[in-house]
């Protein structure tokens, strides 16, 4: 005949230990809960900066301040000669006075967001007709010649900016980075980040045309 050891215990003893139990499983669950606090706190964090990473890298604004329009800016890019991709004893001109706009778009092979942009970049070389000018930012030749390989060329001509005077030239602040200059050398437009739509591009370009 089987015996339940808790018949032998008092009635007031049987209860008082089962509260006992019911107390600490309460405050283990407690315990659970404010442990959760540190991981919600970081969640929301992650998602503030992320927000503000994503609006000012990936988000193509046109806001007249560090992407867009920079009418009121007319700043003037002095001409700088730069070395050819395909041959560094051969150089071309890029700031000053030209024949057309030009598009000017700095960017390296070590950089995830060039790789990221650079199908806009593609499409925007089917969409305009103007020169799109690429400078390969602080990198080995080779580096910048395997890029093209591997991803296709937009370009209407490669340069190396081996010593950053293309860069300063443009103030450049990071890259990807790209910049519309009209017929007279004025920078008119442009975009600190990674192209993600060609239209504010196309919408620049149709203004001063």
């Amino acid at each position: 005949m089987s015996h339940n050891k808790n018949e032998d215990l008092p009635l007031k003893d049987y209860k008082d230990t089962t509260n006992a139990t019911d107390q600490k499983m309460d405050d283990s669950d407690k315990f659970g809960l404010l442990d959760l606090v540190p991981l919600i706190v970081f969640m929301l964090a992650a998602g503030f900066f992320g927000g503000a990473i994503y609006s000012t890298y990936f988000v193509a604004a046109d806001d007249g301040g560090v992407n867009g329009a920079l009418a009121n800016l007319q700043y003037a890019v002095e001409p700088v000669s730069v070395e050819k991709l395909e041959d560094e004893t051969q150089t071309f001109e890029i700031g000053g006075p030209s024949k057309t706009p030009v598009i000017v778009n700095f960017f390296a092979s070590w950089c995830l967001p060039c790789k990221a942009e650079h199908p806009f970049l593609m499409k925007l070389s089917q969409q305009t007709d103007v020169p799109i000018i690429g400078i390969a930012f602080n990198e080995p030749r080779a580096d910048t010649q395997q890029f093209i390989d591997d991803y296709g060329n937009p370009y209407t001509h490669i340069g190396i900016d081996k010593r950053a005077m293309v860069a300063g030239n443009f103030t450049l602040e990071g890259i990807p980075s790209t910049y519309i200059l009209n017929a007279q050398g004025i920078m008119i437009w442009r975009r600190s980040g990674p192209i993600i739509s060609t239209k504010p591009i196309i919408k620049a370009l149709e203004e001063i045309q």
